[in-house]
C-alpha cells in the first residue's frame, strides 16, 4: 500500500524587510555621505576649542607645577623659620629643594639661573632672564589665608591669563580680566585680593 505525498510547491523566501537591495544599495553610499556631511561640522565644533585659543595651552599646566613646587618649598622654608614665608625666591632657591629651572615658565624665552654655587645662582635668579614669577608671599605666614597669593606670572608668560600660587599651595588658572584685578589689589596692598573687588 502506497500513500502518496501531496507534491506542494517549495516555500519561496520572503524578501526580508532589513535586506539591502539593488535598488537600496545605490543610495547607500549617497545616504553614508550626506549623514558624514551634516555631522562633521558638529565633531569640528566640539573639538576646535581644545586646538583654538593661544598657542601656549599644554605649557600651562607645566607652569602650574613649577608653581606647587615653589609653594612646597615655601611651607618647608616657613616649618623651619618660625611660620614665616621667605622675604624671596632666591631664598627659596639657596634651600636647595628645587633646581633653577623651577623658577622658569616653559612657555617663556628664560632660562635656569647658572653659577658655580647655589649662592651664585641665587644671585643670578633676579639677574633678568631666570625668572618667570612674581612673588608676593613676603609677610606672609603658615597662619595667612589660603586665598592670599604668594606668586603669580606676569600676563605677558601666557597672554590669555595666568597661573596663581596661594598659600595653602593650590594653584589656580585666572583668565585675563580677573588676573588685571588680581595684580591691582596685591599693588594696592590686599593680600589676598577683596573678593568683592575680584568678582
Amino acid at each position: 500500500m502506497s500513500h502518496d505525498v501531496p507534491q506542494t510547491d517549495p516555500v519561496r523566501a520572503a524578501p526580508l524587510a532589513y535586506a539591502i537591495t539593488p535598488r537600496r544599495r545605490r543610495w547607500w553610499p549617497l545616504l553614508t555621505l550626506g549623514g558624514l556631511v551634516l555631522v562633521a561640522p558638529l565633531v569640528v565644533s566640539v573639538l576646535m576649542p581644545s586646538f583654538q585659543g593661544s598657542p601656549d595651552r599644554p605649557l600651562r599646566p607645566m607652569c602650574a607645577r613649577n608653581l606647587r613646587m615653589i609653594g612646597t618649598a615655601v611651607w618647608m622654608y616657613a616649618n623651619e623659620h618660625g611660620g614665616s614665608f621667605p622675604n624671596d625666591l632666591a631664598t627659596v632657591l639657596l634651600m636647595e629643594e628645587l633646581g633653577a629651572d623651577a623658577f622658569v615658565c616653559p612657555a617663556t624665552d628664560n632660562t635656569a639661573a647658572g653659577g658655580a654655587t647655589t649662592r651664585a645662582v641665587a644671585a643670578n635668579l633676579t639677574a633678568g632672564g631666570h625668572l618667570s614669577y612674581l612673588y608676593a608671599g613676603k609677610g606672609l605666614t603658615v597662619k595667612s589665608p589660603g586665598d592670599a597669593v604668594v606668586a603669580y606670572e606676569p600676563l605677558s608668560n601666557h597672554g590669555a591669563g595666568m597661573n596663581v600660587l596661594y598659600a595653602d599651595t593650590h594653584v589656580d588658572w585666572v583668565d585675563a580680566p580677573k588676573a588685571r584685578k588680581l595684580m591691582a589689589e596685591l599693588n594696592a596692598g590686599h593680600n589676598p585680593p577683596r573678593p568683592e573687588v575680584m568678582r
